[in-house]
C-alpha cells in the first residue's frame, strides 16, 4: 500500500531524528541571523556616536565665534 501523498512511512524513532535535524539546521541559521543583528546593531550604535561626536564640535566651534 503506498503512504498518502507519495511519502514514506516512517517508525516514530525515523520521525522524531528527522524534526531533530530540522531543529538543528532552524537553530543554527537563526544563530547566523542574530549574529549578523547584533553587528549592525552595533555599527548603527557606533555611527550614532560619531554622529554625535561631529554634531558636538561643530557646536563647539559655533559657540567659540560667539564668545569671543
Amino acid at each position: 500500500m503506498m503512504p498518502e501523498w507519495g511519502m514514506p512511512k516512517t517508525t516514530s524513532d525515523q520521525g522524531a531524528a528527522w524534526v531533530d535535524q530540522l531543529q538543528k539546521e532552524a537553530t543554527s541559521k537563526t544563530e547566523g541571523l542574530k549574529t549578523m543583528t547584533a553587528e549592525i546593531l552595533y555599527l548603527a550604535a557606533r555611527f550614532q556616536l560619531w554622529v554625535n561626536q561631529l554634531v558636538a564640535r561643530h557646536l563647539e566651534a559655533e559657540a567659540g565665534r560667539f564668545v569671543r
